[in-house]
């Protein structure tokens, strides 16, 4: 039995551009990526969290931050959430309680 989790629908005050990631053939054998805007979504922007790994004997510093979003079944790992010229892109992504009302994204921010 799935237990539901509390959570405040008012503190989803962050409004995003939510993107999915396109590829076109461009004539020479190659693809083109290009994003493109999915739907305008609200949700709550987490604290930042900074995460280090060691790859290939280098440091690699990360900067993540949760955000929680409502349900919706076509948000997938690999697009991104833009929020004025902040960007963010979705490693992965959870429905907590499994009840289909709210997404848990876990993201990386880009470009910083």
């Amino acid at each position: 039995m799935n237990r539901k989790i509390a959570f405040d629908p008012g503190a989803l005050n962050h409004r995003f551009v939510l993107e999915s990631l396109t590829e076109t053939p461009n004539g020479l054998g190659e693809m083109n990526q290009s994003w493109q805007v999915v739907a305008d979504v609200w949700g709550t922007l987490g604290p930042a969290k900074p995460t280090s790994n060691q790859l290939a004997q280098q440091r690699q510093e990360m900067l993540t931050h949760e955000i929680v979003l409502r349900f919706r079944p076509d948000i997938m790992s690999g697009w991104r959430l833009r929020e004025g010229v902040r960007t963010f892109e979705i490693i992965t992504v959870h429905d907590p309680d499994e009840c289909s009302q709210y997404l848990v994204c876990m993201t990386r921010e880009e470009g910083r």
